[in-house]
């Protein structure tokens, strides 16, 4: 499914990658060794709109914070002769780097307000793979899953074409890792909520009626998506639409994980 067809909501297909041709040894500061002779640039909202009319456009840091996660798993992208372990030394670095440039305590917090912003101007997919870059780089982050978790469920409910069951097995897999006493408290029962209804849909009844007498009961206090899910577990079949959230629980602009009331 290609960008431009996804909903506005999704995707709105307003970003463009470009890749930058770097000046030889311009990593002296960070390494001896290679560096990439080309990197990744996230060039989206006013610099897209400049470019569409051909016009001139400065490439930013931030730019090569979103090209670098969006293109975190495509070594081809960075034009390096050394293996995938010696490039993502260096990206590291160079995330560090960034980090430090724009005054954030973490990398956690770069991460995710990177990919706020980026969802707030361009959709939940292209945010998605920053996301996915962060779990790989991060992956104890709790906070990181529980913004991808999110995404994912946004894009099962908006994109009518993508493939539910990978997304459904995806989110399960998240949620198992995640330490629900870092995430924000509202959005603990919406992560509850998702992954029981992930559960149902993927087969998996069993799990998902325990884990709602042990965790997800106390959790999920909203009486109109509680009433889905005891009716979830009780066996009654309803088309998953039945389950979809974002008409409860409305989205707004938001830095990280902040974004849901």
């Amino acid at each position: 499914m290609s960008a431009g067809s996804l909903p506005t909501e999704v995707d709105d297909g307003r970003h463009v990658m470009i890749l930058k041709f770097m000046d030889r040894g311009w990593a002296k500061a960070l390494t001896d060794g290679e560096a990439p002779a080309q990197m990744p640039y996230f060039v989206g909202g006013e610099a897209y709109e400049r470019m569409e009319n051909h016009e001139g456009v400065t490439l930013t840091p931030y730019m090569m914070l979103c090209g670098i996660l969006t293109e975190w798993f495509d070594p081809c992208k960075y034009a390096m002769s050394a293996g995938r372990k010696e490039l993502r030394k260096f990206l590291l670095l160079i995330l560090d780097q960034l980090r430090e440039q724009f005054g954030i305590d973490t990398m956690e917090e770069m991460i995710l307000n990177a990919a706020g912003r980026v969802r707030a101007e361009h959709g939940s997919l292209p945010a998605i793979r920053l996301l996915t870059a962060g779990c790989d780089i991060l992956p104890d982050s709790s906070k990181i899953r529980s913004d991808l978790i999110i995404d994912t469920w946004f894009i099962i409910e908006h994109a009518p074409g993508v493939d539910r069951p990978n997304a459904m097995e995806g989110i399960a897999r998240l949620f198992d890792e995640i330490d629900l006493a870092v995430v924000m408290e509202d959005l603990v029962a919406v992560l509850c909520y998702i992954y029981m209804v992930s559960l149902a849909f993927l087969g998996r009844r069993d799990q998902c009626v325990q884990f709602y007498w042990n965790t997800g009961a106390g959790k999920v206090r909203r009486a109109a998506l509680k009433k889905r899910l005891t009716g979830l577990i009780a066996g009654r079949e309803q088309a998953l639409e039945h389950y979809f959230i974002w008409d409860e629980v409305k989205r707004r602009e938001f830095k990280g994980s902040e974004y849901l009331k």
